[in-house]
């Protein structure tokens, strides 16, 4: 037992540094929402320059499709398989979704992607919950962080106790 606990160092700076490299991580786990996100940012760039240039906003008829190659790469269609939805309000506005999972076009509303701001079923849009792996990973490197701090707690104890009680003896 004593061998094990000349090691809580190690357990101590092994869960610190995967409690600070699992969030560094977990960012690059892209999904479908959030690769959504991305593209309708790019969309709204593209939009943005193309009406600099041409003083409006392309028409329905025209589409997206006017955008490319000049104002974004490529007008790629939304994670679940759907084009993204353009609309035109009015001579200065517009609105650009995505139908989101079940495909259905609610205008922007019901589970229509179209900001982060808006809230979405965690579970539908794969948002994560507590339960996939980096969190697991970083619950059990919490784990092992406060049992390495105990080690080194109760080691510290036990050197101290045992130096008070040679000096008394």
């Amino acid at each position: 037992m004593r061998r094990l606990f000349a090691f809580w160092w190690l357990g101590l700076l092994l869960s610190i540094a995967v409690l600070i490299a699992v969030p560094l991580f977990s960012s690059i786990v892209d999904s479908k929402i959030g690769k959504a996100f991305h593209d309708l940012d790019a969309l709204r760039t593209g939009l943005s320059s193309y009406q600099a240039r041409h003083h409006r906003y392309p028409s329905e008829a025209e589409g997206l499709s006017v955008l490319a190659p000049d104002f974004v790469a490529r007008i790629s269609q939304d994670p679940w398989g759907s084009a993204y939805a353009y609309r035109v309000v009015t001579r200065e506005s517009y609105l650009l979704y995505s139908a989101g999972a079940d495909g259905l076009d609610e205008g922007g509303a019901g589970d229509d992607v179209t900001t982060p701001k808006k809230k979405y079923d965690r579970t539908v849009y794969e948002l994560g919950s507590r339960t996939d792996l980096p969190h697991i990973v970083g619950y059990a490197a919490f784990a092992l962080l406060l049992i390495s701090a105990a080690a080194g707690l109760w080691r510290g104890i036990a050197a101290i106790h045992r130096s008070i009680r040679s000096r008394v003896s």
